[in-house]
């Protein structure tokens, strides 16, 4: 997998961040007291949630938006945010220390769908929690979040901002996802790619 390989690239979610999108789907229908099955179909479907991983919308527009998605004009910005942040499980300490030992050899770096509010989550209570640390810096070579790129996954653009900013060549880059729509909008560029299907899979594939 790693033969004529210079660079990694990581997705955060599902490969180094355990997630459970779940508990956030429960999250906001305890909050709005719509089923279930209805805010999975609204959080797929409603473009706040791609455009707020593209940082296309503020924090404040985000939390008002859904309010209204979920009948929830009652709940505070903490209950919020409690919900929408349920899905981070956080970092197994053994993932980071995989990232340094293979900083040691290759190119580690991050692609994330991601946004505001979850890296505040990230950089305030999960890094510094499991490493003493408020960002990936000391893990990675550098981090690409969506919301600051305003581009976001499987775009052809993210992928060839990366291969730019970072000076790579695709056929000697590696980019492992847990999202097959993601993979293969790398893989239209030569960006070779692994799918993750698990949580402890980053760690036995460097095993």
């Amino acid at each position: 997998m790693l033969k004529n390989i210079h660079t990694i690239i990581f997705d955060l979610g599902g490969v180094i961040i355990d997630l459970d999108v779940e508990k956030t789907i429960r999250g906001f229908s305890t909050l709005s007291n719509f089923s279930e099955e209805k805010v999975r179909e609204i959080y797929a479907t409603h473009p706040v949630f791609h455009d707020f991983e593209k940082g296309l919308v503020t924090d404040e527009v985000f939390r008002d938006t859904v309010r209204g998605l979920f009948n929830s004009n009652g709940v505070s910005d903490k209950d919020l945010d409690e919900a929408w942040n349920a899905m981070l499980l956080g970092i197994p300490k053994p993932k980071l220390d995989l990232l340094v030992t293979l900083r040691e050899r290759y190119r580690v770096l991050i692609l994330s769908n991601t946004n505001s509010i979850h890296v505040q989550v990230m950089n305030n209570i999960i890094l510094p929690d499991v490493a003493g640390v408020k960002s990936f810096d000391p893990f990675v070579h550098k981090a690409y979040f969506s919301h600051d790129l305003r581009m976001r996954k499987p775009d052809a653009e993210i992928y060839q901002h990366v291969l730019d900013d970072a000076d790579l060549r695709p056929e000697e880059t590696l980019f492992l996802d847990d999202n097959v729509d993601n993979l293969q909008g790398a893989a239209k560029l030569g960006i070779r790619v692994k799918h993750v299907t698990g949580a402890r899979q980053v760690l036995d594939l460097f095993d």
